[in-house]
């Protein structure tokens, strides 16, 4: 247990010593950035490819597509949903300059298809399958492991509209690698 102890410490000194590096970097108006991440939900997985440019020094404009996939509740089975978001991101507070903390509002379109490969309890035919619509709100967090790259971690929560095949409620939670750009 100590050896692990130790371990744990000396990953989180080096994590510590690449984010205080990291200082030179800071939000630039037109600064782009673009995002992969990978995180789940409550009933699957999640992979996401982002896109953000900066309009002020604490406003984000992010574009935002992903793609869910999962084993639902009873009745579901295996489903899939592609969904794409478009808002904006305001810095809500920083630590030092290498970490950003922003609130985001967007608004979610989504594409969701159930009881895939016939799972689910479906006997033939088509599988369910829908479109829905809804705010999502949630936290942004940036920690800069050096200029132009930070890792990105999210954490997004959303109410659908539109009759959703999967979850009226979504959550998101991701972490991934942004590059920043110019």
């Amino acid at each position: 247990m100590s050896r692990l102890f130790r371990h744990s410490l000396v990953l989180l000194a080096g994590a510590l010593t690449l984010a205080t590096t990291a200082s030179a970097q800071r939000h630039i108006r037109h600064l782009n950035s673009l995002t992969g991440s990978y995180g789940s939900t409550e009933p699957g997985r999640l992979l996401g490819l982002s896109y953000g440019r900066f309009l002020t020094n604490t406003t984000r404009l992010d574009v935002l597509a992903t793609r869910e996939r999962g084993q639902g509740r009873a009745g579901i089975g295996e489903f899939s949903a592609y969904g794409v978001a478009v808002g904006g991101s305001r810095q809500l507070f920083r630590v030092g300059s290498s970490v950003y903390v922003h609130a985001q509002g967007l608004v979610l379109g989504r594409y969701e298809r159930k009881q895939e490969n016939n799972t689910g309890g479906r006997e033939g035919g088509k599988a369910p399958q829908g479109a829905a619509v809804g705010p999502l709100l949630g936290l942004d967090t940036d920690v800069y492991l050096a200029d132009a790259v930070s890792l990105a971690l999210t954490a997004q929560k959303g109410y659908l509209w539109l009759n959703p095949q999967i979850d009226r409620w979504p959550g998101f939670y991701s972490a991934g690698l942004r590059f920043h750009f110019r």
